[in-house]
C-alpha cells in the first residue's frame, strides 16, 4: 500500500505489564492513537475467528518469553479487512529475566490479495484443463464425466504429480499433436511422467 509504512512496531514491557506502540504500528493497523490500551483495540478490530487463537499464541509468548509470529485479519477504522503478520521476540537481562517483548507488524493485505487472485486464477486455468481433458477422455472413449475424471486422479496419485498440472501438460501436448501421433490416454501419460 502505498504511503503506509513497511512495518510498525509495538512493545511489551513485563515490568508495568503494558503495551506500547510506535505510530507506524498504529497505522499499520489501521487504529487510531488514544487513550485505550491499543491491544484491547487491537483485538475488538480483529476478525472473530482469529480473536482466540492470536490471543492463546501471545499469551504463551509472553508467558514462556518465546518467539511469536502468525497473521491475523482486522477491521480497520473504515471497516475495511486488513491482514496482518507479525513476529516477536522476548529480551531478558544478564540474569535471564524477561524485560520486554519486542514485535513487528506489516500490513501484508495487498501480498494476500496478490496472492489470493493468482491461487483464484490457477485454479480457474487448472479447471478449464481438466475439463478440456476430460472432454477428450470422453469423447475418444465414451467414457462420462466420473469415468474420465477418475483416469485423471489415478495418474496424478500414482505420478505424484497434481492433477492441475498433469491437465495443463495435457492440454499444450493435444494442441500440438497431428492426428493419430498419439491417443488420449498416450498423452495423459505423458503428460503424467512429464515427457
Amino acid at each position: 500500500m502505498s504511503g503506509r509504512p513497511a512495518f510498525g512496531e509495538c512493545v511489551y514491557d513485563y515490568g508495568t505489564a503494558t503495551w506500547w506502540w510506535s505510530d507506524d504500528m498504529y497505522v499499520v493497523a489501521g487504529l487510531t492513537r488514544t487513550e485505550a490500551d491499543p491491544s484491547e483495540m487491537l483485538f475488538k478490530r480483529m476478525h472473530s475467528d482469529d480473536r482466540e487463537r492470536i490471543a492463546e499464541t501471545l499469551a504463551a509468548a509472553l508467558e514462556a518469553g518465546e518467539p511469536l509470529s502468525g497473521q491475523y485479519r482486522l477491521f480497520d477504522e473504515s471497516d475495511r479487512q486488513r491482514s496482518i503478520a507479525f513476529v516477536g521476540d522476548a529480551e531478558r537481562d544478564e540474569d535471564g529475566c524477561l524485560l520486554r517483548m519486542r514485535g513487528y507488524a506489516f500490513d501484508v493485505t495487498d501480498v494476500v490479495g496478490d496472492l489470493s487472485n493468482a491461487a483464484v486464477a490457477a485454479a480457474t486455468a487448472n479447471r478449464a484443463a481438466i475439463e478440456q481433458v476430460k472432454g477428450a477422455l470422453m469423447f475418444a472413449y465414451g467414457l462420462d464425466d466420473a469415468a474420465a475424471f477418475g483416469i485423471l486422479s489415478r495418474y496424478s496419485q500414482a505420478s505424484n504429480v497434481k492433477l492441475g498440472v498433469i491437465a495443463q501438460r495435457a492440454v499444450e501436448q493435444l494442441g500440438r499433436a497431428k492426428a493419430g501421433d498419439a491417443s488420449v490416454i498416450q498423452v495423459v501419460e505423458a503428460a503424467a511422467s512429464g515427457s
